[in-house]
Parts: C-alpha cells; sequence; structure tokens
C-alpha cells in the first residue's frame, strides 16, 4: 500500500525522493537512479536498470560467503554458501550462457528435522524474483538425509535458462512454516554472478536477447490433423 501510494503522488506530478535497498521497487517507482557511496554520487542515471545492475555487480568477484556471514543456529551451523562453474571452482569470471551454474551450501546439522528447508531464491539485475528452490520441493522420497553432522548440498541452475546480465542469489534456511532461519528479502546473505556468451548456434541472436530469461526452445512444423468422424 506504501509504494502504491508513492507511485500515486508520483503521477501527481510531484517529486519523490525514495531511498531504498529494495532494488525492484526502485526500478518500479523510480524514472532516475542515484547511487551514493561514501557521501558521494557514485553514479546518476535516468537509466534506472543500468544503475541496479552496476551496484550489484560491485565488489571483489568473488562468488563465496565467508563462515561469519551464514546462519549459526541450535538445528544448524552452515558453513560456506558458494557457486561454482561446471568445474567445480568458485565462480569468478562472468559465467558462458552454455554452462550451469552451481549452488553449494555446507552445513553441519546439530538437531535434526524433518521441516529443515535449505534453498536458495534467485533474483535478476533489476531486483525481480525469478523463482525460490528448495531442498523439499520435490516427493518426500527425494528430499536429501539431513542427519546429525556434516552435509554438502548441490543444486544446479541450467545452461541456457538466463540471460545476458547480472543476477544475485539468496541462501533460503527454515524450519518449513514454522522459523526462518536465513529469509530471502530480509536477512540472507546474498551472491552475485554474471552471465555472457551467445545464445547457442543461431545466427540471429549473438547479443542479449529482449526478457530476463533466454532459453532456446525448440520449434518444429507440426503434422496437420484430420478428424476420422463422418
Amino acid at each position: 500500500k506504501c509504494l502504491g501510494k508513492i507511485g500515486d503522488v508520483a503521477r501527481e506530478g510531484r517529486t519523490v525522493l525514495f531511498v531504498s535497498h529494495n532494488l525492484g521497487a526502485v526500478q518500479q517507482l523510480c524514472s532516475s537512479a542515484i547511487w551514493l557511496e561514501a557521501g558521494t554520487v557514485r553514479e546518476r542515471s535516468a537509466d534506472v536498470r543500468s544503475v541496479v545492475e552496476h551496484y550489484l555487480a560491485q565488489g571483489d568477484g568473488s562468488s563465496a560467503c565467508v563462515a561469519e556471514n551464514l546462519p549459526r543456529n541450535r538445528w544448524l551451523e552452515v558453513v560456506s554458501f558458494g557457486l561454482l562453474s561446471r568445474n567445480g571452482r568458485v565462480v569468478s569470471a562472468p559465467v558462458p550462457w552454455h554452462e550451469p551454474v552451481r549452488v553449494r551450501v555446507e552445513a553441519i546439522v546439530k538437531e535434526p528435522d524433518p521441516s529443515l528447508n535449505v534453498g536458495f531464491a534467485l533474483y535478476a539485475g533489476g531486483g525481480e524474483l525469478l523463482f525460490w528452490s528448495v531442498s523439499t520441493d520435490g516427493e518426500e522420497s527425494s528430499w536429501p538425509a539431513m542427519e546429525a553432522g556434516r552435509v554438502v548440498l548441490e543444486t544446479e541452475i541450467p545452461a541456457g535458462w538466463l540471460n545476458e546480465g547480472f543476477y544475485r542469489v539468496e541462501l533460503i534456511v527454515s524450519l518449513h512454516h514454522r522459523e526462518w532461519l536465513s529469509q530471502p528479502g530480509a536477512d540472507a546473505p546474498s551472491l552475485t554472478f554474471e552471465i555472457a556468451g551467445g545464445f547457442g548456434q543461431s545466427p540471429h541472436w549473438t547479443s542479449r536477447r529482449p526478457g530476463l530469461m533466454a532459453p532456446v526452445l525448440r520449434w518444429q512444423v507440426a503434422e496437420e490433423r484430420t478428424d476420422a468422424g463422418g
């Protein structure tokens, strides 16, 4: 309701200064953006998405979190949270479009609980939520064992899903429908990475395509069907 009211006021022709780390709201509401750092203007532009992507791209290029930033509670202690390339190395450069990105979580389970969830939320460079993935998404028989002791969980963001640009993953840890231990959009550790490169073998697409996603779907000529009835 608050964001809606701000939008209404802006549409009335009044100037609104909106200060927030909610990047999706910034992109939705603002017609220009100013990035402030240490009291000085780092960037200013009417291209709000560009400013947001540059803000997300800041840092040392590492795609791994150190232990001090990760959840520790009575149920588990997350030891590492990282993004790996196809060869198993920590992502430190743009990932080619045709390669997957592996999300890896290493933890020590202190108190096993059947409702314990581990996963991630994936956001586009403008702050748009693309999807959540958690360890209990599938049928119960497919859930990874979360027994007492060290556990390493991995999953994959498939190759060819994402468009060129920057993305952010936030760590999800919870007791399902009971308690947040690392809540996306609130207190979750986050990592950023970049997708770059061509889009398959088509000569028509050699740069970023429109949209947030860039899957290559197979098209074919459908067979004509006629009704057998008279």
